[in-house]
């Protein structure tokens, strides 16, 4: 069954027939199956994932090509939410559950980093939070579909080309300079992570997304106090 779909691939519920276990699978939209770049996007998605082989990572059991289905990856079933649903729902979260779910995402960065990938695209959406048990939470970071390998993309993305999410977007990404994302780009794209946990609202607003790049680039940053007045920064 269908449980979620982007612009790019849809994703569904499957049960290996043998082990009786759940899969999800992800398969790429048929209007993509011949656009080279989202192909290969489509596929680096899993290589990333598959080097860093960490439980805060999704994990892939397979990907390739079928003739009548196109492009698809096999990876872990996740019970649980997003990032973005919780702090739909609740607000700014408790501080301590913040703090956990920071030195997570950090653990997948130190990995990642060190191996030369960048995610280039964090945002809540990507967060996934699994429930465990004593109220613990196992945070899950998923889509590497734009993650720089370290192989400065063989001509995969253009200069002058944004690529990610407005709200957590760094300066230079903001930019299109693709050349100059690094490592950096990641931590900032965490701290307006955090600042949205935090808080409960954007870091930066605007009315569209091409002026929200626009601050990112040229604004300082607002103190947590001017984003929730309430006293809790004070």
């Amino acid at each position: 069954k269908s449980i979620g779909s982007g612009a790019f691939a849809s994703i569904y519920e499957a049960e290996h027939i043998h082990l009786n276990v759940p899969f999800a699978i992800k398969i790429l939209h048929p209007a993509f199956m011949n656009h080279e770049e989202v192909v290969t996007r489509f596929f680096r998605e899993a290589q990333a994932a598959s080097q860093l082989q960490h439980e805060n990572v999704v994990f892939i059991a397979d990907f390739d090509v079928e003739e009548d289905v196109g492009p698809y990856i096999v990876m872990e079933y996740l019970e649980g939410n997003t990032l973005k649903h919780l702090v739909a729902e609740e607000g700014a979260l408790p501080l301590e559950l913040v703090g956990e779910i920071c030195r997570q995402i950090c653990q997948v960065l130190t990995l990642a980093h060190r191996k030369g990938i960048v995610h280039r695209d964090l945002k809540p959406d990507n967060i996934f939070l699994v429930a465990r048990e004593m109220g613990r939470i196992l945070v899950k970071i998923l889509d590497f579909g734009i993650a720089s390998l370290g192989d400065d993309d063989h001509g995969l993305t253009m200069t002058g080309t944004a690529m990610g999410s407005a709200n957590y977007m760094s300066p230079e990404q903001a930019l299109g300079n693709i050349r100059d994302i690094d490592t950096r780009s990641d931590l900032y794209s965490c701290g307006i992570i955090l600042g949205k946990c935090l808080t409960g609202t954007n870091v930066f607003k605007a009315e569209s997304p091409t002026q929200i790049l626009w601050k990112h680039i040229y604004d300082p940053a607002p103190t947590l106090a001017s984003l929730y007045p309430e006293g809790r920064f004070s």
